[in-house]
């Protein structure tokens, strides 16, 4: 089994955007709009953290806070299927691994996010990334796999893993498959039972 699956946070992991949870949920919520009207994002961000630092508030407050922080529906219990169906889920070194990988030619490596920094192959619809590639389609090599909620989510990465497997297994070649994935990519799958918050209760991931 050789799938690496890659997911961005903010609006993809999260149904929010981190850093507008953190700030409103710690009262920051002026300080922040005003910064973000007049210098780069994550500059304003970091002068914002330093506030907080100066008046008191800890790690552990900002991690309480997001704690609260809504998941996208479905999303733990896809990252749990997914780990079970043999997905790599580790950080530790990623781009040795990435190239080396690559190099080997025997890597299939899936990608989710929204924001307009990253390219990737499983785009949020009506989301910077999705409308990037849509005005581009002819200069993305990948095959794109959209999704708009959780439960889209959920079915079209769990479905992609399954292909992946089948075509593993059977030494079969993936690149010739998009009649295949677009039929995949609709059936149905059986889900995993999990709670958002409580799904996360995971062994720790190696690095």
């Amino acid at each position: 089994m050789a799938v690496m699956i890659v997911f961005d946070f903010d609006k993809t992991i999260l149904d929010c955007d981190s850093d507008n949870w953190v700030a409103d949920g710690l009262g920051f919520t002026k300080s922040f709009e005003e910064l973000t009207s007049t210098m780069p994002w994550n500059l304003a961000m970091d002068i914002v953290l330093g506030k907080m630092h100066s008046q008191g508030i800890t790690i552990e407050d900002i991690a309480d806070c997001l704690r609260k922080a809504p998941l996208i529906p479905h999303i733990a219990s896809t990252i749990k299927t997914a780990h079970s169906l043999g997905c790599e889920l580790r950080i530790g070194r990623i781009i040795e691994r990435i190239k080396a990988n690559a190099e080997e030619g025997k890597k299939k490596i899936i990608y989710l996010g929204d924001g307009k920094g990253d390219y990737f192959v499983m785009p949020r619809k009506d989301y910077p990334v999705w409308e990037l590639i849509s005005c581009n389609p002819s200069k993305i090599k990948a095959k794109i796999c959209e999704w708009s909620v959780g439960e889209e989510l959920e079915r079209t990465l769990l479905n992609l893993v399954r292909l992946i497997n089948f075509f593993e297994d059977h030494k079969a070649d993936f690149n010739n498959a998009d009649v295949v994935l677009s039929t995949a990519l609709d059936c149905k799958f059986q889900l995993v039972a999990l709670s958002p918050h409580e799904a996360f209760a995971l062994p720790p991931v190696p690095l």
